[in-house]
């Protein structure tokens, strides 16, 4: 197990901070986290978590010994203004994920919106992102992209979304539920037409998979051969006249 330095400069400077501080986590391999990350996490006075057994694992690996509290997107606004009396009383709390960046198709954005209207500091730590590593891997452009996260479950917002989507020229990235891959590349399909995509599976982990076609092709495969764990979709943009 790798221990965390304690005479980097980021501990020094965070005596004098206070706060929240976002903190990436790894989307796979524990080893994908920053020396800044972890001595946030060792600094801080308590960890808001999506999932304290997933969190635990992650401080568990780098001998980290941490309060964890769970806040997640079903007791975001119960906890909020508890949380909030923490940091006005000078605690420093970190918020994570259960993997990749806060905020990403994750809760946190009430807090932080209130953080900021309470005059409470917000850090920001850079790291692991499951966004940036499928559109590096797509093989399609990548000077510009949008990222769509889940699609919207009710059937019109979904057709009323994927309608403003359809002439976007650049990579449009998804995230979705292995039960729900085959109804997700069908609707695609779909809507957008037969373009060249790409699904990523179980990034930075031991079976890191990219399988590539058209969008036809994917959900045909998918449909006989059905996906485990954590999948991203890359679908082509639309070709310009």
């Amino acid at each position: 197990m790798i221990k965390v330095p304690d005479s980097l400069l980021w501990g020094e400077q965070m005596k004098g901070l206070s706060g929240l501080f976002i903190v990436a986590t790894p989307i796979g391999h524990l080893e994908d986290i920053s020396l800044r990350a972890l001595q946030t996490l060792q600094g801080v006075d308590a960890i808001l978590c999506e999932d304290t057994r997933v969190t635990r694992q992650l401080l568990q690996h780098y001998h980290l010994r941490v309060p964890c509290t769970s806040y997640h997107g079903h007791n975001e606004r119960q906890k909020l203004e508890s949380t909030l009396a923490m940091l006005k009383s000078g605690k420093k709390l970190a918020l994570v994920s259960d993997r990749g960046t806060p905020l990403i198709s994750d809760p946190g954005t009430l807090l932080v919106q209130s953080c900021i209207q309470e005059g409470i500091p917000v850090h920001s730590l850079p790291g692991a992102s499951s966004v940036l590593l499928a559109v590096t891997l797509s093989g399609f452009p990548t000077s510009s992209f949008f990222f769509q996260g889940f699609l919207p479950q009710r059937h019109i917002k979904r057709q009323t979304l994927l309608h403003t989507l359809v002439t976007l020229p650049c990579p449009l990235i998804f995230f979705e539920s292995p039960y729900r891959i085959h109804a997700c590349l069908s609707t695609l399909l779909q809507h957008l037409g037969n373009r060249r995509a790409c699904i990523l599976r179980e990034l930075t982990k031991k079976f890191e998979e990219r399988k590539g076609g058209t969008l036809m092709q994917l959900s045909q495969e998918v449909e006989h051969n059905p996906l485990k764990g954590e999948i991203t979709i890359v679908v082509e943009g639309a070709i310009c006249p």
